[in-house]
C-alpha cells in the first residue's frame, strides 16, 4: 500500500497526463448471455457513461506513417493502452468504435494500482 501523499501525487500526475492528450469515450460492455441461443456467449450489454481517457499507441507512433486500419476480420492489427483515472469504470471486453468503423476492445486489464486504470486494447475490423 502506497503512503497517502504518494498516492495523491501519482493520481495528480495521471490526471495531468490524460488531460494533455485525451479522448472522451462511451464504452460498450459485453456480458454473458443468461438465456436464449447465445446462452454463455458474450453479447452486448449496457453502455457506460462517457469518460475521459488517454489512448496510448504501443508499437508504432501516429507520426511513423503506419496505417491504423485492420485488413483481416477479427485479427488484431494495432495495440494500445487505454488509460483512465484511478476511478475509471472499464472492464475486460469493453469496446468502442472509432471514426473509421473499426472496433477497439479491451482484451487485457492491468492490475489496479490505486492511481490509474489501464486496459490493453486491440483494434479489429468490424464484421459485416
Amino acid at each position: 500500500m502506497k503512503p497517502p501523499a504518494e498516492l495523491a501525487a501519482q493520481r495528480m500526475l495521471t490526471d495531468q497526463f490524460i488531460a494533455a492528450d485525451y479522448v472522451d469515450l462511451i464504452l460498450h460492455t459485453r456480458v454473458k448471455a443468461d438465456t436464449g441461443p447465445n446462452k454463455g456467449s458474450l453479447v452486448d450489454g449496457a453502455d457506460r457513461a462517457s469518460q475521459r481517457f488517454r489512448l496510448i499507441p504501443q508499437n508504432i507512433s501516429p507520426n511513423s506513417g503506419a496505417r491504423y486500419d485492420a485488413t483481416v476480420q477479427s485479427t488484431a492489427a494495432f495495440m494500445f493502452v487505454l488509460m483512465g483515472k484511478w476511478d475509471a469504470v472499464m472492464e475486460l471486453y469493453d469496446w468502442w468504435e472509432n471514426e473509421h468503423g473499426q472496433v477497439l476492445q479491451i482484451d487485457t486489464m492491468m492490475p489496479d494500482n490505486g492511481y490509474e486504470r489501464k486496459g490493453m486494447v486491440n483494434i479489429y475490423k468490424r464484421a459485416k
